[in-house]
């Protein structure tokens, strides 16, 4: 969303990153900006049943015009392995971004507020520079 100094609403513009929510991290190093969020496409039954889901972390990337540059998965998850990945960050220290996230070993007999026993897992990314 873009909006004025002050606080008009100027617009807004879609990513391009198809089934995308909880984007709770992003980092900006002065080029490219990093969006940590999970891709909701793996439902596991049609709506309106939705439980359970296997979440995936992906870490996206977009050029200063929010063009998006990459998308990568860090996980893929599935009922075979019963796990799903939530909140999602993102941080950058000394050329390497961590994209931090849950996971959650999934029960299909159970509602989510039942199962929570998350684990932390960190993906690490080295940035390499264009010569």
């Amino acid at each position: 969303m873009k909006y004025d100094t002050n606080w008009q609403f100027l617009g807004s513009k879609n990513l391009g990153l198809g089934q995308a929510h909880w984007s709770t991290g992003i980092v900006f190093d002065g080029t490219p900006f990093y969006v940590a969020y999970l891709d909701n496409s793996k439902w596991a039954f049609p709506a309106p049943k939705i439980f359970p889901i296997y979440l995936d972390a992906h870490l996206a990337v977009f050029d200063a015009n929010w063009n998006l540059l990459a998308d990568v998965a860090a996980t893929n998850f599935s009922s075979a392995n019963s796990k799903a990945a939530g909140r999602p960050w993102v941080m950058l220290h000394n050329k390497r971004l961590y994209l931090a996230y849950d996971v959650d070993v999934i029960d299909p007999t159970k509602v989510p507020a039942e199962q929570f026993q998350g684990q932390v897992w960190i993906t690490v990314y080295d940035l390499i520079e264009n010569p």
